[in-house]
């Protein structure tokens, strides 16, 4: 399989991804590590985003096909290409297990920034406490290239990565090491701490128990993936994201 016609999406998103905007969740260095993974990318967006990243995937001159799987706040999405290659993505716009939000959304748009590479990013902190409740309620170990990735930061970020967590959880570890891997006792203490956050009180709880429930409802009768094709409307799109081109 060809994958210069991914590639050149993946690099296309990452130079607009400001623009959009979408925050790159689970990266592991540069985008040529991107490249080479054939994993899903994990983008953060707002309903706003979400729009703007469809149409502007569905903008590119190479791109044949779109699948979008709808799931509850967040949406599966495969991008197909003219050489048969694909792009695997996740629009999430929150994190949610048993109606406990589980991303603290707006902290990670207000604190995101562009990286040396051009990527809109989160901070480290936000970075690992992602990977570490994706890996704690799927209970999965963190993937090898996140672990790799994590352990190889300098003293002062772990350090940084190591204090956040404590603060917010009340953690007992000694390295962030400590929690690549699910445990019972540290899913509880993050529960706990999820527990006591205003996302998270009882009437937000509630509420979006309703949500889910009525979303799984009409998920039976309405759920089912939806494909869309190629729309070429490039300078329509170029007066939202100066710097998107085709491939």
């Amino acid at each position: 399989m060809n994958p210069l016609q991914r590639n050149g999406l993946i690099d296309v998103i990452v130079s607009n991804s400001k623009q959009i905007p979408c925050v790159f969740l689970n990266h592991a260095g540069s985008p040529a590590k991107l490249h080479s993974d054939l994993s899903t990318i994990d983008l953060l967006v707002d309903k706003k985003g979400e729009e703007t990243f469809m149409s502007f995937c569905r903008s590119q001159a190479q791109v044949k096909e779109i699948v979008v799987m709808p799931r509850f706040l967040r949406k599966k999405v495969s991008v197909k290409m003219e050489d048969g290659s694909e792009v695997h993505l996740k629009l999430i716009r929150n994190m949610v297990h048993k109606s406990l939000s589980t991303l603290p959304v707006d902290d990670i748009f207000e604190t995101c920034s562009e990286n040396v590479h051009g990527m809109l990013v989160p901070t480290l902190e936000h970075q690992f406490e992602y990977n570490m409740m994706k890996s704690q309620f799927s209970y999965k170990e963190m993937p090898d290239k996140h672990q790799k990735y994590f352990s190889a930061l300098s003293p002062a970020a772990r350090s940084s990565i190591f204090k956040y967590l404590q603060t917010k959880y009340n953690f007992v570890f000694n390295v962030i090491e400590d929690l690549y891997r699910p445990k019972n006792s540290l899913l509880l203490k993050i529960t706990l701490g999820l527990r006591a956050l205003p996302e998270n009180s009882l009437m937000s709880f509630a509420l979006r128990g309703l949500h889910l429930f009525f979303w799984s409802v009409g998920f039976l009768f309405l759920g089912r993936s939806k494909k869309l094709g190629p729309v070429f409307t490039q300078p329509q799109m170029a007066e939202s994201l100066p710097s998107a081109k085709t491939n």
